[in-house]
């Protein structure tokens, strides 16, 4: 791991982000990169030099010039501590300047802050770290609090077995030779998709024949929901991060069917890494 992009408004969850990326660019020697984005109707004419009227000119250097000293002091005490890190600062939309850096820097790694959400807003609306989790082509991992002393011992990788790229285990493996952490690959039985403890263990081995897993239990729990299961789990086990792979979808089935992925990143309380497949 090389990169890792941190994404911040400068709030208290951001700067969490930023602790957790900290601590995982120490342990593998990547560098942080520190984006904020001043969202703006004059991105192109900013960025690329061109006409804009002065009064709003004046506004966005403004803007910048108090981003990057807020930024600057956001860096300070980690810099003390020997950790590469570089400030970003971009106009336009969040999404849009996250998809570029993506691509441009060739990010092994997002870090987001969230501070969890529910309700009618998220589900119509959606918000920046959903859309990120939903199309990065990277790993992107989300931090909903402040995390005192964070270690990576112990990762539950939620599955049903299907559509894990092997990219993403891949990665996985490349973050656990980091940390030697314990994988713990979890399969979540519900009433609404009943299967025989015989024909979950058959799907198993064929997966685990599949993918070349080190250091893993295997684990069938039964349970309501599929979230639920998943963040009981993890909660009884103590797993410091769960994992997953998240689809990228748009449109009524999205705001009908939701996803599994995003109603984990929205409400564990954890770190969630998830990679889109």
């Amino acid at each position: 791991m090389k990169t890792i992009l941190v994404p911040t408004d400068c709030s208290k969850e951001a700067i969490h982000a930023l602790e957790t990326a900290v601590v995982i660019a120490r342990q593998t020697g990547a560098s942080v990169q520190l984006l904020h984005v001043i969202q703006t109707a004059y991105d192109r004419e900013y960025n690329s030099g061109s006409s804009i009227p002065k009064d709003m000119k004046e506004k966005l250097d403004y803007a910048r010039e108090e981003v990057f000293s807020k930024l600057e002091n956001i860096i300070k005490p980690f810099r003390e501590k020997d950790i590469q890190i570089a400030p970003y600062i971009k106009m336009g939309s969040v999404f849009q300047q996250v998809s570029e850096i993506i691509t441009k820097e060739k990010i092994d790694m997002i870090v987001m802050g969230t501070g969890g959400a529910s309700g009618l807003l998220e589900l119509l609306d959606g918000s920046n770290t959903e859309r990120v989790v939903r199309y990065a082509n990277c790993l992107v991992l989300t931090v909903a609090r402040k995390i005192n002393d964070f270690k990576l011992r112990k990762t539950v990788l939620a599955t049903n077995f299907k559509d894990i790229p092997k990219a993403f285990i891949s990665k996985l493996n490349q973050l656990q030779d980091s940390f030697g952490f314990e994988l713990q690959i979890l399969y979540v039985n519900t009433p609404l998709d009943y299967q025989t403890t015989f024909a979950i263990e058959k799907r198993l081995e064929a997966f685990l024949d599949k993918h070349e897993f080190k250091n893993y239990t295997t684990h069938i729990v039964d349970h309501y929901s599929v979230e639920d299961g998943i963040t009981a789990f993890a909660k009884k086990t103590g797993a410091d991060i769960i994992a997953m792979a998240t689809h990228g979808r748009t449109g009524l089935a999205h705001l009908l069917d939701g996803s599994v992925t995003e109603n984990i990143v929205n409400h564990a309380d954890r770190p969630v890494l998830t990679f889109h497949s």
